[in-house]
């Protein structure tokens, strides 16, 4: 079956060796910073963060604190640290996030255990 692209959280996604280059991936965060000018910003939660390069997405709306999703591709920079070629990004303000980690963690169990790899 055809893969979509991978629901990590930010925990996950700044674990060494976890991602690869071109890795899909949907990420959500609180916006922390914003740098119009490299069309950069940074999202966080849980005490992790990750860059998300912007520069497809076109003009959007940036609020402070304010929860998005993102869904791109993990590059590794020069640095050797992954940042997230965005090529959908929204707020998801009204999301129950931490309802939404908990049905991520069910769903997970639930592929683990009758979906084969």
């Amino acid at each position: 079956h055809t893969m979509s692209a991978e629901v990590l959280l930010l925990s996950e996604a700044v674990t060494p060796g976890r991602l690869r280059e071109q890795q899909s991936l949907r990420l959500y965060g609180r916006l922390v910073t914003c740098d119009l000018g490299a069309s950069e910003v940074t999202i966080a939660d849980d005490g992790a963060d990750f860059r998300v390069a912007t520069h497809l997405l076109g003009d959007m709306a940036w609020t402070a604190n304010a929860l998005y999703m993102f869904i791109g591709e993990a590059s590794r920079e020069e640095d050797g640290q992954f940042i997230l070629v965005a090529r959908v990004g929204r707020c998801v303000n009204g999301l129950d996030f931490a309802l939404f980690k908990q049905a991520l963690f069910m769903r997970r169990r639930f592929l683990a255990e009758h979906v084969p790899p």
